[in-house]
């Protein structure tokens, strides 16, 4: 962020200013220090460029379940698909319909939990990252065991806010009565 640097750089020409002004046998010239501050904040500025477009978007997305194929979770699944530089890329859909298992929706499979070992089954599936989506296909004890997992370092989304920070819309029709 910009205005993040700008601040760093603003602070960084005040504690030079002090240090200038409290070590009065230092041969520093006040322009030194105003050319040093610009310089300083243009280099910043370009490498936070720079890195955002190599790095950023060079990042291989990390595979995520969706728990809960209902339509806001695959309005989610269908909108990652579509994005050019997807974060999340969503290989599997966890509900526990049994009519569901075993079946395909928007060509990802859909299978049902494993509650004696969910961590296991996130590790089978490949599964870098789940997020939570439609109150269809899951019940209180599945969300408390992926909480549990998250806990142990699985990264744990909300769908709505997921959606919201990918494509800054809000799915209204997703929204429940939590929000």
């Amino acid at each position: 962020n910009i205005v993040r640097v700008g601040w760093s750089v603003v602070l960084s020409a005040l504690a030079l200013s002090v240090i200038y002004f409290l070590l009065p046998n230092w041969a520093i010239g006040r322009g030194v220090l105003t050319v040093h501050t610009l310089a300083v904040m243009l280099g910043l500025t370009v490498w936070r460029f720079i890195y955002s477009a190599v790095v950023v978007r060079s990042r291989v997305p990390r595979t995520a379940a969706v728990v809960g194929a209902g339509p806001g979770g695959l309005l989610l699944a269908e909108t990652l698909a579509a994005s050019e530089n997807p974060e999340l890329q969503v290989s599997v859909f966890i509900d526990l319909r049994e009519e569901l298992a075993g079946t395909r929706l928007a060509g990802l499979p859909v299978v049902r939990p494993e509650f004696e070992d969910l961590p296991g089954q996130f590790l089978r599936l490949g599964v870098g990252g789940v997020v939570i989506a439609d109150r269809e296909g899951w019940d209180e004890d599945l969300i408390r065991r992926i909480l549990e997992a998250r806990v142990n370092g699985l990264p744990v989304h909300e769908m709505v806010r997921l959606f919201k920070r990918i494509t800054g819309r809000v799915p209204v029709a997703c929204v429940d009565n939590a929000y």
